[in-house]
């Protein structure tokens, strides 16, 4: 080993070493190592390999046998440059100050110590530690583990299967093309996985993390991240902090933790978790399946046939473009279908539902839900609670419950039915709008409404009031004081043989009673079995018609007043056992060619 000492540094000064590991000791006393700079220049032909260093602006060169050599700066820094030609294992620990220190081809161990050091480990698996100071960490093309305790660091793996800490301040850092695990430690880090199959962990500290190339597993750690997967199916974890996560292009795998999260599924066909918080989230562009715990969320599956499940919330959630799943699960939420025929079932709180365009099936769950299912045909069935339903244009199914509901079919062809055992006490209000529609009410005391077109309908055990509209209607009232309106058209009134009660006040009353409507009863009606009488009140009427219905003659039709009053018998020489009232008709309107 040989020791070279210098007072100054004269330009291009060229130095020839012995034998061994020599020494360049810059001896000046007030010399500091600030604007290094270090040259290497390949050997040739006819010239060997050289390195320049400049210092503080001159230029000292090292000639042959450079590799190994340690000159050491005025300030008490190191300049190590390992030996390329030699497999051999270096181990060099830096001063305290600023190093410069670059292993060969084997196995190196390089120690920067304090200082803001440079280390660069070059072939074979090296270990790098940085230590404290703002460093700059190269791995070189082996299997590395390059590691900084303090400092704002620049940190590359390269190549190679990398480990890499990161220190306690912001670091930059870049994995390179292996497949690397990073850990970026505790500062406000910004990661770049690269090329192959990437473990990131933010650790604490808001970093920003980019997965790029690679299947990798990113996890933000402590702290409000931002983490972008990129290409290929990643595996994507906030943890805990408001973060805000990218899928990338791959199918991906994301899960926001705690915290109010934003999330991107992207591309792909991505499974997001959104976890507790307020959420934000949408899928992307493909068939994406999203869940989220508890809290408020805003859920949006985008394009593609998407599974979205809400929280115990009250979550705003939207299917988007494709054939979507939702589950709004438990509190007041507000749910879109939008485009494509989607699946909707509501939780058990007070939802507010969009079916949107397409072929809907939309379940209210048990709360008291509002419901427009929008175009299409779409099926609708809500539970138990209070509802109010707009089917929209289509041909709709409509299906409540025991509650209180408000039907509106709208244009289309609907049915409208209240559940088995739809509650006494819960009147309905059905209206089937435009179209032919079906409906039939409950046990209560139902309002329903044809509207345009030729309507069926059935008003169930209540006092229900029907009314058919514009067309040629069918409407059966049922057991039940009903209250019948046929509308314009030639409509039919369909009375078993209890319907209607022949106690004076009970009737089942017709408004409205036209030429061309029709009475469809239990009882055949012809010239033979049919006559009609006046009498100037109910009781005469009845008395009068309980004598004619002796066997042969089973209607009679009475003008009492401004009404007539059909009474019908199903048993010879029974009396009446029923009557319906025509009010404001004469006997004029009608006659055996009514009855059906």
């Amino acid at each position: 080993m040989a020791n070279y000492f210098f007072e100054t540094i004269t330009a291009a000064q060229a130095l020839a070493y012995s034998a061994g590991t020599d020494q360049l000791i810059f001896s000046t006393p007030t010399a500091t190592a600030s604007a290094v700079s270090v040259v290497i220049n390949a050997a040739t032909a006819t010239t060997s390999e050289t390195i320049s260093l400049t210092f503080a602006g001159r230029t000292v060169v090292f000639g042959t046998g450079f590799y190994g050599e340690t000159p050491v700066l005025p300030d008490g820094s190191v300049f190590f440059l390992g030996d390329a030609a030699s497999t051999v294992a270096d181990t060099v620990a830096g001063s305290a100050l600023g190093d410069v220190l670059w292993g060969g081809d084997g196995t190196d161990s390089l120690t920067g110590a304090a200082g803001n050091d440079y280390l660069q480990g070059n072939k074979g698996n090296d270990s790098i530690a940085g230590d404290g100071g703002n460093d700059t960490l190269l791995g070189g093309q082996g299997d590395d583990v390059i590691g900084d305790t303090g400092g704002s660091n620049y940190i590359h793996g390269n190549m190679g299967n990398d480990s890499i800490t990161g220190g306690s301040s912001a670091d930059l850092i870049y994995g390179g093309q292996g497949d690397d695990t990073i850990v970026a430690g505790a500062g406000a880090d910004a990661v770049y996985a690269d090329a192959g199959v990437d473990s990131v962990n933010g650790g604490d500290g808001n970093d920003t993390i980019y997965g790029l190339a690679g299947t990798d597993t990113l996890a933000g750690g402590a702290g409000d991240d931002s983490i972008d997967g990129g290409d290929a199916n990643d595996t994507i974890n906030g943890d805990d902090g408001n973060d805000t996560l990218f899928g990338g292009q791959g199918v991906d795998s994301i899960a926001g933790g705690l915290g109010n999260d934003l999330i991107n599924g992207n591309q792909g066909n991505d499974t997001i978790n959104g976890g507790d918080g307020n959420n934000t989230i949408s899928g992307g562009q493909d068939s994406d399946t999203i869940t989220v715990g508890d809290g408020n969320h805003w859920l949006h599956g985008n394009m593609g046939d998407d599974n979205v499940s809400g929280g115990t919330g009250n979550d705003t959630i939207y299917g988007g473009q494709g054939n979507d799943t939702i589950v709004a699960g438990d509190g007041a939420n507000q749910v879109y279908g939008d485009l494509g025929n989607d699946n909707i079932t509501a939780g058990a709180g007070a939802d507010t539902i969009y079916g949107g365009g397409g072929d809907d099936t939309i379940s209210g769950g048990a709360g008291n839900n509002w419901v427009d299912a929008g175009d299409g045909t779409d099926t609708i069935t809500v539970g138990n609670g209070n509802n109010t339903i707009a089917g929209g244009a289509g041909d709709d199914t409509i299906t409540v419950g025991t509650g209180k509901n408000t039907v509106d079919g709208g244009d289309g062809n609907d049915t409208i039915t209240v559940g088995a055992g739809g509650g006494a006490t819960a009147n309905n209000t059905l209206n089937g709008g435009a179209g032919n529609d079906n409906i039939t009410g409950g046990d209560a005391a139902d309002t329903l409404s044809g509207g345009d077109g030729n309507d069926i309908l059935v008003g169930g055990a209540g006092n229900d009031v029907i009314g058919g509209g514009t067309g040629d209607d069918t409407l059966t009232g049922g057991a039940g004081k009903d209250t019948l309106t046929g509308g314009a058209g030639n409509d039919t009134f369909v009375f078993g043989a209890t319907d209607s009660s022949a106690v004076a006040g009970e009737l089942d009353q017709i408004n409205g009673w036209e030429v061309g409507d029709k009475l469809d009863l239990t009882v055949a009606v012809t010239a033979g079995t049919y006559t009609e009488i006046t009498s100037a009140d109910y009781a005469t009427a009845k008395a009068t018609a309980d004598a004619l219905l002796n066997g042969a003659i089973n209607v009679v039709s009475a003008q009492v007043g401004s009404d007539v009053v059909v009474f019908i018998s199903t048993a010879a020489g029974g009396g009446a056992e029923s009557a319906i009232a025509l009010v404001g008709a004469n006997l004029s309107s009608i006659s055996e060619t009514n009855f059906i």
